[in-house]
């Protein structure tokens, strides 16, 4: 429990940063909460349970602990409560001099403490016109070139740019491979944990493959899959593309024996 109530208060900090706009809500919140009745059934008061649900350490231990934390924090309408407190205060006064006073005390507010989107780094010249990775342009291209749904297992430095590239490559598991999204089984788990080893088992990951009809695995170029394995399970190097080595399963098995 001391763990989960931990990580919800180092979320919520990294969220709220220097915590302006949590209290400028919470003031907010107190304004409509006492002056317009109307608004605490309709709106506040589930507010304030959508709150307590997701900062609900138990909740965390038994729902959200599997989930990006910061996200859930989306679920708060911090910035409807503001613009909401805002509106009501203008509407309330009849000299239109302090209406437009705190119309401009609240945009300055804004660009005194907001951020900008254009500093920081957050822009960068992109490769493509899709937005993605030469790479991932280079291997989906490759794959969808022999099959219009493959099935595929790929390294974790492609799987979550693919999604975005195509939908019709269908992948064993993606981007929830550390489980974030959803169960992911053990076998899955297993595969994936190879997929990235410095020393892959490839035996196991192409039995796995070959069991689930995955017929494409692609592979780091520093760590391609031995001839006889490829044999075994009726797989083939079709290419190699942009620092990744593409197989496709093309033919019957060579049955090998592995050393004892």
């Amino acid at each position: 429990m001391l763990y989960a109530i931990e990580t919800i208060q180092r979320w919520f900090k990294l969220y709220y940063a220097d915590g302006f706009y949590l209290i400028l809500t919470i003031f907010a919140f107190m304004y409509l909460f006492a002056h317009f009745p109307e608004l605490r059934v309709k709106f506040l008061i589930p507010m304030g349970l959508i709150v307590m649900v997701v900062l609900n350490p138990l909740m965390y231990q038994l729902i959200f602990k599997k989930v990006i934390y910061w996200r859930l924090l989306w679920m708060f309408p911090t910035a409807i409560i503001i613009g909401l407190a805002v509106i009501k205060m203008i509407q309330c006064c009849d000299n239109k001099i302090i209406k437009v006073g705190i119309a401009l005390i609240f945009c300055g507010l804004v660009l005194l403490k907001g951020t900008n989107v254009f500093q920081y780094g957050g822009f960068t010249i992109v490769e493509t016109l899709e937005k993605l990775p030469k790479e991932v342009q280079a291997v989906c291209n490759e794959i969808l070139a022999r099959e219009e749904e493959p099935r595929c297992i790929m390294p974790q430095t492609l799987f979550c740019d693919v999604r975005q590239y195509s939908g019709d490559i269908y992948m064993m598991y993606g981007r929830n491979a550390h489980g974030h999204i959803a169960y992911m089984p053990e076998m899955e788990t297993r595969v994936y944990e190879q997929m990235e080893s410095e020393i892959p088992d490839y035996d196991y990951v192409l039995q796995k493959a070959s069991e689930g009809d995955y017929n494409f695995v692609v592979t780091y170029e520093n760590r391609p899959i031995a001839e006889k394995i490829l044999n075994a399970y009726g797989y083939k190097e079709m290419c190699q593309c942009e620092g990744y080595i593409i197989y496709q399963s093309v033919s019957e098995a060579i049955p090998y024996i592995t050393a004892s």
